[in-house]
């Protein structure tokens, strides 16, 4: 040991996680053990390489340096254990260490070993000493470039803004350097994710007695840089996290790697380094500028979706059935039915009417609901084509659609069905429809057929108005552009898949959106083509729920079952960028909902009342040129909604459009971020929306089946 090397005087752990290090474990092992000379010292090794050439080279360097006072172990941790990320790591290798004082640094050599005698000497009267990089003293100099010793600046000073108690006398809360006292940390608080385990241990833990020595970060020796922009989000993610104490359900980047979160946090990341005197007066009219110009993508990209088949004139011939020819498939129809006599039997005894030869109508219903078995064998007995499927529901088993369905499935798979349909207990079909489906099914690339859904009752009450509105866009304009883009998360019903391929997709995932989960499964990893009709004399017509609140529900279980599918990356699966950005996009848009909901009203507050910048305030206004502009478009859809279904729209009708869009928009916001809440709380169950059969005081199909308008 040289003369000039400070050695330890107390025994110490000294936890270093490790990831594909294989070259720098020798010569930091070397420093290590003349830093540690004859007191008592335990090198952990926790390695995350998803190779064993770190461990190797661990095991070389037990077998030339270890000794009684020096000794070394190794943790290899598995695929699935690497989830938690560094932090995981560390936390694993606390809780491995056997002495009080333990030293957590980097394994790349850009840590100093020859620091640790100094910081096990503050330990004495502290329970955390940090080496910090932004102590008078100190260096960033091994940060590789300036765009990474910005992002280190702006990162600390994001911290320190969110956490100003905890954090207020650590000057470098992201260093990966540090001594903490073994007995001062609860393992139980730690939620370990992403890479900053100091940061982690401060925000959990009460205020500890924190001392700071001055670290001279050195540079990387061998082997290359572990931050990437995903480890970047894992920090926002994490930041998040801890601020908000979200549960640990909330996997490292989820919640936070959205498109509006990050560019938000990005851009208070970027004032706060450029902004050393935190001036709130720029801070945040900025973050109100970078709302509203997410608001104003998010806003143009509806209406670009909306306006699609404006925008697309040959999108109506697309939309047309072809023109119906001799039957040839199949078809067997599910109706899945929880508490709906009041609407189940002349449901069924319509779609009884079918001019499509060849027809089975099921309806499927748990046995505990005896009212809607006795409207179903009502039906039975007075149409041959109608069956009945009693679903034997378990005890403590909340049941929903997607058991059912799948339940009768299995009871008829041998049987010789060609085209499997989906039709709600509500629904009112049109009597041609399926001879126009079968026709669809000539193409045999086809493997889905999405028929048009219609919501009637628009004069019922101010949210039906928009509600219905609703439909008419998603079905005669945004799934057309979605189809047009080969990603199709289905509609609840009028659906209809090829026996086959339903058999190869295992039937409905049992999620709360199983028709979007179908869709994502079957356009991704099934390559199914589904074809998208929709003509108001064919269109499937239903009501809206039947109060503001089962509104509010049926929206919260469909945002959460968007964001549970975002969540289970089945749709990373689509070949190219585009599918996949329209694919995130649509899946997320419970999380930007929410996140607008959350927002807005902050942001009107502002344009109305904060003082700043001209460009700024300009940047506040730019939202409402696209909101206006899905307003007007609304008003283009209610005429239109008018002549083809033959309704009368007034006045007042686009008075009541205009005056409640705000409403209705926070009534879906609030709906959205309840919906998060839900999913991150692990609550899946499930939201009835109840129906009393208002569409049917609508007007009746053409005798044709053809819309003329």
């Amino acid at each position: 040991m040289s003369a000039s090397t400070p050695s330890l005087t107390s025994p110490v752990s000294i936890v270093i996680p490790v990831l594909n290090e294989a070259g720098n474990i020798a010569p930091l092992v070397r420093r290590l053990r003349d830093v540690a000379g004859s007191s008592l010292t335990e090198v952990i090794f926790v390695d995350d390489s998803p190779n064993l050439d770190t461990i190797g080279a661990i095991e070389s360097a037990i077998a030339q340096y270890s000794s009684a006072s020096f000794t070394i172990c190794a943790i290899h941790r598995t695929a699935a254990e690497r989830a938690d990320g560094l932090s995981g790591a560390v936390t694993r290798g606390i809780c491995h260490a056997k002495h009080e004082l333990v030293v957590v640094m980097d394994g790349d050599l850009q840590h100093p070993p020859e620091l640790i005698p100094e910081l096990v000497n503050k330990a004495a009267t502290n329970d955390v000493v940090v080496a910090s990089r932004y102590l008078a003293g100190g260096t960033t100099a091994g940060l590789d470039s300036l765009w990474r010793q910005a992002v280190s600046l702006g990162s600390v000073r994001l911290a320190k803004y969110l956490f100003p108690i905890k954090l207020r006398r650590v000057s470098d809360p992201m260093t990966g350097f540090f001594l903490v006292r073994r007995a001062s940390i609860t393992p139980s608080l730690l939620r370990p994710s992403g890479f900053k385990i100091l940061l982690e241990i401060l925000a959990t833990h009460p205020p500890f007695r924190v001392a700071e020595v001055p670290l001279q970060f050195g540079s990387r020796v061998t082997g290359t840089s572990n931050g990437t922009l995903k480890q970047g989000s894992i920090f926002l993610a994490q930041l998040l996290r801890l601020r908000l104490r979200l549960p640990r359900r909330l996997q490292p980047a989820e919640g936070i790697t959205t498109t509006p979160t990050v560019l938000l946090v990005s851009l208070a990341l970027i004032i706060a380094i450029f902004s050393p005197s935190w001036d709130y007066n720029l801070f945040f009219p900025a973050a109100i500028a970078i709302f509203s110009i997410i608001l104003l993508l998010h806003s143009s990209l509806e209406v670009w979706r909306s306006a699609y088949s404006y925008r697309m004139p040959e999108t109506a011939d697309t939309l047309k059935f072809p023109t119906p020819q001799t039957p040839t498939e199949h078809f067997c129809l599910l109706v899945p039915a929880r508490h709906e006599a009041a609407v189940l039997t002349e449901t069924l005894l319509q779609l009884a009417r079918q001019t499509h030869p060849s027809v089975t109508i099921i309806t499927v219903i748990c046995d505990d609901d005896r009212t809607t078995l006795a409207a179903a064998h009502q039906a039975a007995g007075a149409n041959q084509r109608i069956h009945v499927i009693t679903y034997p529901l378990a005890p403590g088993v909340k049941p929903n659609k997607p058991s059912q369905l799948n339940y009768a499935f299995q009871q008829i798979r041998d049987r010789d069905f060609t085209v499997i349909g989906v039709i709600d207990a509500e629904d009112n079909v049109a009597p041609d429809l399926l001879r126009h489906v079968d026709t669809a099914f000539r193409d045999k690339t086809v493997g889905i057929v999405q028929g048009g859904v219609q919501l009637m009752n628009h004069d019922s009450s101010w949210y039906s108005l928009h509600n219905v509105l609703e439909y008419y866009r998603w079905y005669s304009s945004s799934m057309a552009f979605q189809a047009a883009n080969q990603f199709m998360p289905l509609g609840g019903n009028t659906v209809f898949i090829r026996a086959e391929l339903l058999e190869q997709a295992g039937g409905w995932p049992e999620t709360l959106t199983e028709d979007c989960s179908l869709g994502i499964l079957l356009s991704t990893r099934l390559k199914a083509k589904t074809a998208v009709y929709y003509e108001p004399g064919l269109a499937t017509r239903e009501e809206t729920p039947d109060s503001l609140k089962s509104l509010f529900h049926q929206r919260v279980r469909w945002h959460q079952g968007f964001f549970h599918e975002w969540r289970r990356s089945v749709w990373r699966e689509l070949p190219g960028f585009k599918q996949q950005f329209m694919a995130l996009y649509i899946l997320l848009t419970p999380m930007l909902l929410a996140f607008f909901g959350l927002c807005l009203p902050i942001a009107l507050v502002s344009i109305l009342f904060l003082k700043s910048p001209m460009i700024l305030a300009l940047l506040m206004y730019l939202p409402f040129i696209p909101i206006i502009l899905i307003m007007v478009l609304n008003a283009v859809f209610l005429r239109d909604f008018g002549q083809a279904y033959d309704r009368k729209i007034r006045l007042r009708h686009y008075i009541i459009l205009f005056a409640t869009f705000p409403l209705y928009q926070l009534v879906l916001n609030a709906a959205s971020l309840w919906s998060i809440i839900r999913e991150l709380q692990g609550n899946s169950s499930w939201y009835k929306t109840p129906h009393t059969g208002q569409h049917r005081q609508a007007v009746a199909f053409p005798a044709t089946g053809r819309s003329n308008a």
